[in-house]
């Protein structure tokens, strides 16, 4: 584990996606599916230490060059800094894998931005099961 997140019981990474809406449960689903399966296996971390949130941004709230469509999806990355570059590089092409498969997005429709926070950046309180 880089950068000793399960060592201390930190509660990231956390992924924010942005997609242009409206878009049907089932696409959200697969949106929300891929991009936590991509931050498990890329990243390395268990699941119960990643926040994955979908943000549907409705018509007329977002300008996007001519040359997107409305699949075009960002996945921003919050996390504790330290994971190399070939560790980022693979969640990278596991999200794209994953959306591209379902719920069928080009790959070059998907951005993805890593937030790299230290300590002082970044205060994440794991939570508690049953609570």
């Amino acid at each position: 584990m880089e950068a000793g997140d399960s060592a201390k019981g930190r509660m990231v990474p956390i992924a924010r996606v942005d997609v242009a809406g409206p878009k049907a449960a089932s696409y959200k689903a697969a949106v929300l599916r891929g991009v936590r399966e991509g931050v498990t296996s890329g990243l390395g971390v268990p699941d119960a230490r990643v926040t994955v949130q979908l943000v549907e941004i409705a018509p007329g709230e977002w300008s996007m060059p001519a040359s997107r469509t409305e699949r075009f999806t960002v996945v921003e990355i919050t996390l504790f800094e330290g994971r190399t570059r070939e560790i980022k590089r693979s969640c990278i092409d596991a999200i794209r894998h994953n959306l591209s498969a379902d719920p069928g997005i080009d790959s070059s429709e998907i951005a993805v931005i890593f937030n790299e926070k230290n300590d002082d950046d970044l205060n994440v309180v794991p939570g508690k099961a049953d609570s």
